[in-house]
């Protein structure tokens, strides 16, 4: 399976994707006699699923043909997944996933903006978001007809996607060999969309910089250079800011977060207030008690609520132990607190460097937030694992129980299972969704609810696409929530002749006892359709 890099960066960043097909299954965390928690009682959504259409040339029988790097549902009835396709010739280009009433419509490819690579092309959306109104922002990278990376933005509405704009003029970039990147983008219910990211300065290509920019109505205004922490290496000296995400509450108050390296050369995790699309200085965070001499930090995501702390998780090097652990910031009106560790379930002996446990995180209106990924045991096997903060308390990281049918653990390296993204509804519960191995490289869906209170219910399998192989390999790659109770994941299936292909997974919260009617037709002929299939 195709899994991030403990840097955040999504999975459609230039350099990663030759990496996630050879070096990232190497770069993980191991631990050692770890325990399944308890499957607590949660009620079960209602799920269909349906296949859709990716662009023409698409290449069809890779494993990595395509790759949703982010889902997100602005209403009841409409969601968008962005992210990238590959040809057969090893050319990659960014595309829209439109969904409506649970079923998706064919994939949209971008166009670029002009002029491009004439040559070779990697492309790619790494993020989106929406406004209530159904107006998104997508951003992401492409190949220019210099053959440079630059930085992109998209907007989206009503699922369709306009022609991508680069981001220029970026400031003080360094023309030798020019690169930008966004990373990761946020909408506050109103205001401007903020975007983050990095680029190329003017001093060397070993000087990477953080970026911000403000985007409104889907037009970006000119980006601005993040002002780094005191401590910061300057000049010409070696610097690799990195901006992973980014999150705005509905005052547009955001925080972005990410690292940069000292004058010492050491790595420092950092989050950045910002405000009105004005981003303010950088701030150090400091690590958890015990850290090493040189804990490395990083802070990977960051979600906030509608209202009270912001929540960033991350990781770093651990001096008391040793190894390498999971960490968890509140960050207060922009302002870091001192991490803390996040103990990974019992017997955790991870020393793999720059590994991290977390995919995803998300927070629901009322301050739950929920993490989510994986542990590599010692014998090499993957486990999902969730952790749950209330109010900015953490709780245990828990793996939780399979559903019956799941491949036992055992003395040989293989087995995988874990959990790739997260999403909350506004007042709960959040959902999380990946895949369990249900037999030697045969692989189902996996769905998780987590309670408002920070209980984490029984994983459910989802149902495999219509036509898809058996014995099955199904994957979900990214889930989005409405506010209102109704979600959506895009996935991977396997079909006959070693084809691939992608299917959404439609998710409605059960009907109450007593219900008579529904608030409209569509919805309606979702839960029609989805009751007919699971009879």
């Amino acid at each position: 399976m195709v899994r991030e890099t403990s840097s955040g960066a999504r999975l459609g960043s230039g350099w990663l994707r030759s990496a996630a097909l050879s070096l990232l299954a190497a770069c993980a965390l191991l631990l050692v006699g770890a325990h399944r928690a308890a499957a607590q009682t949660s009620p079960a959504l209602v799920q269909s699923t349906s296949g859709f259409a990716l662009p023409t040339g698409t290449n069809p029988t890779s494993e990595y043909n395509f790759y949703i790097n982010k889902t997100v549902c602005y209403s009841a009835s409409s969601c968008v997944g962005v992210g990238y396709y590959g040809t057969s010739t090893y050319r990659y280009y960014p595309m829209v996933v439109p969904i409506t009433d649970g079923v998706p419509g064919p994939a949209v490819t971008v166009q670029l903006p002009n002029p491009v690579d004439p040559t070779y092309q990697d492309a790619s959306l790494n993020d989106v978001s929406c406004t209530a109104s159904g107006g998104c922002v997508a951003v992401g990278y492409y190949r220019d007809g210099s053959g440079y990376q630059q930085a992109m933005s998209v907007a989206i509405n009503g699922g369709v996607p306009a022609q991508a704009v680069e981001i220029q003029p970026l400031p003080n970039q360094y023309s030798g060999n020019a690169y930008a990147d966004l990373t990761a983008v946020s909408c506050p219910a109103t205001g401007a969309c903020v975007a983050v990211g990095t680029y190329y300065d003017n001093e060397t290509s070993t000087r990477r910089q953080g970026l911000s920019v403000a985007i409104s109505a889907g037009v970006p205004a000119a980006p601005a250079e993040i002002t780094l922490p005191g401590d910061a290496a300057s000049g010409s000296a070696y610097q690799q800011v990195s901006l992973d995400d980014v999150s705005c509450p509905a005052n547009g108050a955001c925080v972005a977060v990410g690292a940069y390296y000292d004058k010492s050369n050491l790595k420092q995790a950092m989050s950045v207030a910002i405000t009105a699309g004005v981003p303010a200085a950088g701030v150090q965070v400091t690590p958890p008690a015990g850290a090493a001499s040189r804990p490395n930090p990083e802070l990977d995501y960051v979600s906030c609520p509608a209202s009270g702390a912001c929540v960033a998780v991350g990781n770093y090097y651990d001096g008391a132990s040793g190894y390498w652990q999971a960490m968890m910031v509140q960050i207060t009106a922009g302002v870091p607190a001192q991490a803390v560790e996040t103990a990974l379930p019992a017997g955790y002996t991870g020393n793999y460097p720059k590994a991290s446990a977390w995919y995803s995180l998300s927070c629901t209106a009322s301050a739950t937030c929920v993490a989510g990924g994986y542990y590599e045991d010692i014998n090499g096997d993957y486990h999902p694992i969730l952790m749950a903060i209330v109010n900015g308390t953490p709780g245990a990281v828990t793996e939780p129980a399979l559903p019956a049918g799941a491949s036992p653990y055992s003395s040989s390296a293989g087995q995988d299972e874990e959990i790739y993204s997260v999403s909350c509804m506004a007042s709960g519960p959040c959902l999380a969704a990946g895949f369990y191995e249900v037999g030697l490289n045969q692989y189902q869906g996996l769905t998780v609810q987590v309670q408002s209170d920070g209980s984490i219910g029984a994983p459910q399998e989802t149902p495999a696409p219509a036509g898809s192989n058996t014995p099955p390999y199904n994957w979900l790659q990214s889930i989005g929530c409405s506010a209102s109770g109704s979600c959506a994941a895009i996935g991977q299936s396997e079909y006959p002749g070693r084809n691939y292909n992608g299917y959404v997974l439609d998710l409605q919260a059960p009907l109450a006892v007593g219900t008579v009617s529904l608030p409209g037709a569509s919805v309606g002929s979702r839960y029609q359709a989805a009751l007919s299939a699971s009879g």
